[in-house]
């Protein structure tokens, strides 16, 4: 039978040649054989649009015999070139400009937060006077102010204290020897022990963090943690002065004061940040699901 004579019907969208139409008009892009190699020229477009405008980058293939479609693109007159070749010039160039404004804008923020904090230490007259002598060094100093209170953040205080409650904790909560088995490990339907409490993850946490920008993430919980974790930890010189003018006034040194002042501050974040966790492990400890 003639090829143009068999029965055909489009896999796109199931219709044959019931009701012909001068304005449909049939294609064979692939390798596939019978009455489903053949699809509508629209149809076809239209499916081809669909996955391009998902994975623009991708080659169009049949899904079935995985033939890759010959498309053809009508050529573009000269000044269309032009265009695109001026869009392709700027698609390179305007992310290395980006980058060099977001890192320019970078730089000269840490700078600024850097000799803000200066002046909250060693005051307004000694911070210029020392940024007017030592230029070269308080470009290069100023701005690892912000990296260096940020790299603090992590270090956790609140460690000692969560060990000393789990010390004080596991003298009265252990597992019985009945409990256990051979191994020492927790027999099926054992009671929770301390070590499997230890293990949960901290609820948000700022460990972690996808940094992917995104409505999602932006306005999650874990970003909003992350957010409140950044703002105390650039906020340590701020509270370590407040600390230490109200609390060690009385020491001849001011710059001690102030370090102590920051020491009392990490001390007491760490002591809130502790408890709060030994809070929820014990909220953890003692739920029950309801009936």
């Amino acid at each position: 039978m003639d090829e143009l004579d068999e029965e055909r019907m489009c896999w796109i969208c199931l219709e044959g040649d019931v009701e012909p139409s001068q304005h449909t008009h049939w294609v064979h892009p692939c390798r596939c054989s019978g009455s489903n190699k053949w699809v509508h020229h629209r149809c076809l477009n239209r499916w081809i649009d669909e996955l391009q405008s998902q994975h623009p980058k991708k080659p169009i293939a049949c899904p079935k015999c995985l033939t890759k479609y010959l498309i053809w693109m009508p050529p573009l007159c000269r000044f269309d070139a032009f265009l695109v070749w001026i869009d392709d010039i700027l698609n390179m160039v305007c992310p290395s400009v980006a980058m060099a404004a977001l890192s320019t804008v970078l730089f000269f923020s840490t700078v600024t937060f850097g000799a803000l904090t200066m002046i909250q230490i060693y005051g307004y007259n000694e911070t210029l006077t020392l940024l007017q002598e030592q230029t070269t060094l308080a470009s290069i100093a100023l701005p690892t102010i912000p990296a260096g209170l940020l790299l603090i953040r992590h270090i956790r205080v609140d460690r000692p204290f969560l060990r000393f409650l789990h010390i004080f904790r596991s003298r009265h909560q252990d597992l019985q020897p009945e409990d256990l088995d051979e191994e020492g490990e927790p027999l099926p339907g054992a009671p929770l022990g301390d070590n499997y409490f230890d293990e949960l993850p901290e609820e948000n946490g700022p460990e972690d963090i996808n940094l992917q920008l995104g409505a999602q993430v932006i306005f999650s919980e874990e970003a909003r943690t992350a957010a409140a974790s950044f703002v105390v930890a650039l906020s340590l010189p701020s509270f370590a002065v407040l600390l230490g003018r109200t609390l060690y006034g009385n020491i001849g040194n001011r710059y001690m004061g102030i370090f102590l002042g920051g020491i009392t501050f990490l001390g007491i974040k760490g002591l809130a940040s502790a408890y709060m966790r030994h809070a929820y492990l014990q909220r953890m400890r003692d739920r029950f699901v309801l009936q």
